[in-house]
């Protein structure tokens, strides 16, 4: 796996057959299981400011309900109505509502986040109580984090900012994530565990041809649809050369730091996403998050 430099794109075709939630996380599976969990879906992902501007299509719809309602009245029986239909996307199902991590053993071998946290909180942190420990869930020790340290227990904030780390992404056909690429420098990966999923990616160096939106400093964003693209809005996407996949259930996606990448559900969908730090390749991007996470919450602490 190249994660040095741009790196690049990878298909891990069994990426979860020895794992018992290829199995297990059914339909009926969740909607028995967390049918109360509170969740909050979209219908657009991820958020961006400039959808409520004017010529953005409008603000982002939200919906709160229990992930029971949701499979029941937007995946079962999703609403044949125009428009884009309600996403689960990011649910933080390990850190928050106590589902186990499927903990593929391929990932272990390149996942090197909390080794790397626990380090830093050893250097910065050292005989002090971590900034980051201050606002986190109270059950965050508790819950089920990727086990990346062996042999110790690895302080509270360590587990509990490892394990936000990692999220599922629930939907019917024809959900959308959009031209982005992942926040913090991290690389990622995205398993599907039920259903197909077509992504299409580009690299670092294309971000030039594709007209990269500004004023969303959460998430670096495209506006163009590489499904559809607008060549009178958008010229330059044109020298752009992206590359496309398709999963099916039990297959993994690498996505090294900074590449863009889109997606769409062709199937209803349960995608396993987590993102992660690897000591050869983005480290210092890890430091710059992890400090930005521990001053953000010193800031509302004293306030």
């Amino acid at each position: 796996m190249d994660l040095s430099g741009e790196g690049r794109p990878l298909i891990i075709a069994d990426a979860l057959q020895a794992c018992p939630a290829l199995r297990e996380w059914t339909w009926d599976y969740f909607a028995t299981r967390h049918v109360s969990a509170p969740v909050l879906v979209n219908n657009h992902a991820p958020a961006r400011h400039a959808d409520a501007r004017p010529g953005g299509g409008g603000a982002q719809r939200t919906l709160a309900l229990t992930l029971g309602a949701y499979i029941e009245g937007h995946v079962h029986g999703a609403p044949a109505a125009a428009g884009a239909p309600f996403y689960l996307n990011g649910w933080r199902a390990f850190s928050e509502a106590g589902e186990a991590w499927p903990d593929p053993a391929w990932a272990r071998g390149i996942d090197q986040t909390a080794e790397l946290m626990a380090a830093l909180d050893a250097t910065l942190f050292s005989g002090r109580a971590a900034p980051a420990a201050r606002g986190m869930p109270a059950n965050a020790a508790a819950t089920s984090a990727p086990p990346a340290v062996t042999g110790t227990s690895p302080p509270a904030w360590v587990a509990a900012l490892d394990a936000a780390l990692s999220k599922l992404f629930l939907g019917p056909a024809g959900t959308v994530t959009r031209l982005h690429y992942d926040a913090g420098g991290a690389h990622g990966w995205l398993a599907q565990a039920r259903g197909r999923k077509l992504f299409v990616l580009l690299p670092p160096s294309a971000a030039a041809a594709l007209h990269m939106l500004a004023g969303e400093p959460e998430t670096a964003q495209s506006p163009v649809d590489p499904l559809a693209p607008d060549a009178a809005r958008f010229p330059l996407y044109s020298r752009a050369e992206p590359l496309a996949c398709t999963l099916t259930a039990g297959e993994a996606l690498l996505v090294p730091a900074g590449w863009w990448h889109y997606a769409v559900a062709l199937e209803p969908s349960v995608t396993l996403q987590r993102n992660f730090y690897h000591a050869g390749s983005n480290v210092k991007a890890l430091v710059g998050m992890v400090l930005k996470t521990a001053a953000g919450l010193k800031g509302k602490a004293s306030q």
